[in-house]
């Protein structure tokens, strides 16, 4: 995962519909109560049976050796994945337009716009080509929780792209929070609909907040790291200056 130019260059035209975020607290969409408020971005109307939100731990402590599989291609899964539905999206993107009016201002907000370039994939193919090579699935609710994470890692920590041993550590992250949600028995009872909501809002949060950091200046970059590192002492239970992605996911940074 990178911060590339082309990602940005596709997202930058949906994110003028949005002005006011280059300015707004980062966002975190998970939906815990514990977030704190600046840094908390609303969730969207109820969906009945919303997925689990869960974040890996940041790992304080010594790694241990592991076998990590390869990277594979983008799989639909029984229990995190779904099929996509055109109906779905819209309704999604109906929810992300109400909420950047709610949070940034309707007068910050060209809502028409931002739903222009969102029915018409602009976000979807951002995040296509941001997780294209990590080999994960724009369509799968796992995924969208390890891109968030790897993300926020990366912002953090000023990193503008992975090392190869980072890459090897955000699949390591990726197959760690596949596994711990594959035997959530709230995962297992979440509809298709609540998936795909979920997913898509947390990939379209993804790749704003990337877009967001790679056209801030200096002071706007180092800004948005710190919330970005305020808001995972609550939702990774640690700072996220202190670890490095090893092989075994988040490590102890060296030094």
């Amino acid at each position: 995962m990178k911060r590339s130019k082309t990602v940005v260059a596709v997202a930058v035209a949906a994110m003028a519909a949005v002005p006011g975020v280059a300015q707004a607290d980062i966002y975190n969409p998970t939906t815990a109560e514990h977030i704190p408020t600046s840094y908390y971005y609303p969730a969207p109307a109820p969906t009945i049976d919303p997925p689990p939100m869960t974040f890996p731990p940041l790992d304080l402590t010594s790694p241990s050796p592991s076998d990590r599989s390869s990277p594979s291609a983008p799989r639909r899964d029984p229990v995190l994945g779904y099929r996509p539905s055109a109906r779905v999206s819209k309704e999604g993107n109906r929810q992300l337009a109400a909420l950047f009016a709610k949070r940034l201002g309707r007068r910050n907000v060209d809502r028409r716009r931002f739903l222009a370039e969102a029915d018409k994939g602009t976000f979807r193919k951002a995040f296509a080509e941001l997780i294209g090579p990590l080999g994960w699935s724009t369509t799968d609710f796992g995924d969208a929780l390890a891109a968030y994470t790897v993300s926020s890692y990366m912002i953090a920590n000023d990193i503008g792209e992975l090392s190869g041993t980072e890459r090897i550590g955000a699949q390591t992250i990726e197959q760690d929070l596949r596994a711990r949600l594959r035997t959530n028995p709230a995962m297992k009872r979440s509809s298709a609909r609540s998936k795909q909501l979920a997913t898509e809002r947390l990939n379209t949060i993804t790749i704003v907040q990337i877009v967001q950091y790679a056209n801030g200046d200096e002071s706007a970059r180092a800004t948005q790291s710190d919330a970005t590192r305020q808001a995972g002492l609550k939702t990774f239970g640690g700072d996220l200056t202190r670890v490095q992605l090893g092989n075994d996911g988040f490590e102890p940074r060296d030094g």
